[in-house]
């Protein structure tokens, strides 16, 4: 099986499965089953890229934390698949643990470091968040990803926040926890605006607002009783996230951050939407400079080991402006920069960015960062 027939028929295949709920449920049936022959399907795509191996004076004892019966139903994009690759290539022992279970924090203490898939399900998401503060700041563990990255992870209006402070270029964007002043922001604001709620990828919880009625309908729904959101179990409730919508935006931009390497690619609008994340309409080419030095300061002030910027240009305001960021994405190849055909990354030094050819999982660029830092805190 070659790789082209994995990438263009295996992959799109296995994407559109994951998300039919009936379909997950044939699979806990069968999870054994699957999940292995699952993971043969991509070995060839695990494989088809350059490894690292790290020089370390010591090797740590790794824990790499699940939930529940850790079925993947979506290996193209899980990320526990990269980790065990690379720790295997490197010959560093590992294990899997379920961190549901009820005495979780007694047996993650034998761990030196601890690797966490964060789910991007509000309810999953909480758990991680909590667990990765007392293993990193109670037991003072080794943690990827840390508290202090992971903490603003799928909340937009926390980021929202921090690009102010920071002095970030970002999007427009009014966030208010106040009836009054939301209601009187819709009567000066110029239609048509974006509304998100705080957490979801893919555009999932993002929608236009056309004019002030559907505005305040919404706002008076927030405030009273809650907005249905896609989680079933989760309401908008009591906040606004309106956005200045951008005219004439045709793409957006991810520009990949780790360490002194970016990579990047731009996602185009499908036709008749506004929304170009998840419509999977990707060209690879080469990214602005602009654009990579705003995805470094980012990465700098929100301390991450891996974070993807989105950024859209704008006419309006001559420069590219930041709609969010994430330290997790969806990640199908190890191809995540192509110039001219050619993959690879930049590498940024002495204040220049340099092309270099090269295929890598950004999973095992982030975990050298991570192995590489305890070895140097053993010191």
């Amino acid at each position: 099986m070659n790789h082209r027939f994995i990438k263009t028929q295996i992959i799109p295949t296995l994407r559109k499965i994951s998300w039919i709920p009936f379909i997950q449920k044939l699979f806990l049936k069968h999870k054994y089953k699957i999940v292995e022959y699952e993971k043969k399907l991509i070995d060839a795509i695990i494989e088809d890229s350059e490894k690292i191996y790290l020089n370390l004076k010591s090797k740590p004892f790794v824990g790499i934390m699940h939930y529940g019966d850790n079925l993947i139903i979506n290996p193209i994009n899980d990320n526990k698949l990269r980790y065990i690759n690379f720790l295997k290539y490197n010959n560093i022992d590992y294990e899997l643990n379920n961190v549901s279970r009820s005495d979780w924090f007694k047996y993650i203490t034998k761990y030196d470091v601890i690797v966490w898939d964060a789910s991007s399900q509000p309810a999953r998401l909480e758990e991680t968040k909590n667990k990765i503060f007392i293993t990193e700041t109670i037991l003072g563990k080794k943690c990827y990803p840390s508290f202090e990255s992971v903490y603003s992870y799928e909340n937009k209006v926390l980021q929202h926040y921090l690009y102010n402070i920071y002095n970030l270029p970002f999007v427009p964007t009014f966030v208010s926890n106040d009836l009054e002043e939301s209601l009187n922001f819709i009567e000066h604001c110029s239609f048509p605006i974006v509304s998100k709620i705080s957490t979801g990828s893919g555009s999932r919880g993002v929608t236009i607002i056309r004019d002030k009625r559907e505005a305040k309908r919404i706002i008076n729904r927030v405030f009273s009783s809650g907005r249905n959101t896609y989680h079933s179990y989760l309401k908008q409730k009591d906040y606004v996230y309106f956005q200045e919508y951008i005219q004439n935006a045709e793409f957006d931009l991810r520009v990949i951050v780790i360490g002194n390497k970016l990579f990047g690619y731009y996602r185009l609008k499908p036709k008749k939407d506004f929304r170009a994340s998840g419509a999977n309409l990707i060209e690879k080419k080469e990214l602005p400079e602009e654009a990579m030095r705003t995805a470094i300061a980012c990465r700098n002030h929100f301390n991450a080991t891996m974070i993807a910027v989105d950024m859209l240009y704008s006419n309006k305001y001559n420069k590219f402006l930041i709609i969010e960021s994430s330290i997790f994405f969806g990640i199908e190849t190890a191809e995540q920069l192509k110039i001219n055909g050619v993959p690879g990354y930049y590498l940024y030094e002495n204040d220049k960015f340099v092309f270099n050819e090269g295929k890598y999982w950004v999973q095992d660029l982030a975990l050298e960062i991570v192995m590489t830092e305890w070895d140097n805190s053993k010191i």
